[in-house]
Formats: C-alpha cells, structure tokens, sequence
C-alpha cells in the first residue's frame, strides 16, 4: 500500500488537505474490502491456483490437430509474485492433448499460465 504522501503527494492543490485524506481512506478501505472478498470467494470455491509456463508444444503423427502441451512450475524469484508461487510450489508439471484448434490458439510457447484447481461435483 502507498502511504498518504506518495498517494496525493503531487495533487497540484487540486484537493485541500482534508479532502486528499479522505480520499486517500476511501481508497485504503476499498483496497481492504476488494481483498477480504478475493479471500471469501477463493475459501468458498476451494480453489488452488498454480503458475506455470507451457515448455513444450508436441504434434502427434496420429492425429492432424491433436497437440501436447507441456506445463512447468514456474521457479523465478525475480518478483514477489513469483516468490510466493515458487515457495509454494516449487516443481510440478502438467501435460495434456488438446484436440481444439481453438483452443491450442489460446496457447503460447514460453508464456506463463495460472493454472486453477477446484474439486469437480
């Protein structure tokens, strides 16, 4: 979170004092509020989330679309995000065929993919 000065430091005295400090609790709160929600929905969903970037792409001599991508868990520390999701899941692999020209689209090579989790009823 950006303390008081950061968030309305350069304000051009467009707002007086009282005003940018509301506004600045105001943004605080809403940024609390939209996190205890993220929080709710994820515990209610029982979802886990991973990231992974697709390693491989394998076209099969069986089949003129079917494709296998190859998922690896991301190990990168370069940024926050990364750190947690490399402590938390520090290998993993998924593979899978797809036989969807669509959604083999959807998919590319060295990119990096959020891969959620939730029980199937």
């Amino acid at each position: 979170m950006r303390s008081y000065q950061e968030h309305f430091g350069g304000s051009g005295g467009r707002l007086r004092p009282s005003e940018d400090y509301l506004a600045y609790e105001i943004e605080q709160e809403r940024d609390k509020i939209t996190e205890a929600a993220r929080r709710i929905l994820q515990k209610e969903e029982r979802m886990v989330r991973g990231k992974f970037t697709l390693q491989a792409v394998t076209k099969h001599h069986w089949s003129p679309t079917a494709q296998t991508f190859v998922f690896r868990a991301i190990y990168d520390t370069t940024t926050e995000e990364n750190r947690r999701f490399s402590q938390a899941t520090p290998t993993g692999e998924l593979t899978m065929t797809v036989d969807s020209p669509p959604a083999q689209e959807f998919f590319e090579l060295g990119k990096t993919y959020y891969l959620d989790f939730s029980k199937a009823e």
